[in-house]
């Protein structure tokens, strides 16, 4: 995790990377606890209502909007499914443990991990 805070600006933390994870490639069973809050900086954050009340906000305009990110999912896959053949070809999968060699499997397992995890989340965030 990085953090940077330019002159006489606020504080940052970015750029998001590691999508593999919070997507759940490695740990598809994973979608129901907390994954975040492992960190003395963005623990403290949970403890501060102001940032609480604020990702409240944000998370209910995201989960009421929950239909554009499976919908753009899709468009995506489709959008990928040559190129995504031809790395496949070259490539195989990185990862040992997880072998993808299924692409509208792996496209249907990263929606159903979005579908679970938001509604987790939604309870998780609404009950802070």
């Amino acid at each position: 995790m990085y953090f940077y805070k330019p002159v006489d600006g606020k504080l940052f933390i970015g750029p998001v990377w590691d999508y593999d994870m919070a997507f759940g490639l490695y740990e598809l069973k994973h979608d129901n606890k907390w994954k975040i809050k492992n960190s003395p900086w963005i623990d403290r954050l949970f403890d501060d209502r102001y940032f609480v009340d604020k990702l409240k906000e944000r998370w209910v305009y995201l989960y009421t909007n929950r239909q554009k990110i499976l919908d753009f999912i899709d468009s995506s896959a489709e959008e990928l499914k040559y190129s995504q053949a031809k790395n496949h070809a070259i490539w195989q999968s990185t990862y040992k443990s997880e072998q993808i060699s299924d692409y509208s499997k792996a496209v249907k397992d990263l929606k159903d991990f979005i579908v679970n995890r938001m509604e987790w989340l939604n309870v998780a965030i609404m009950d802070l």
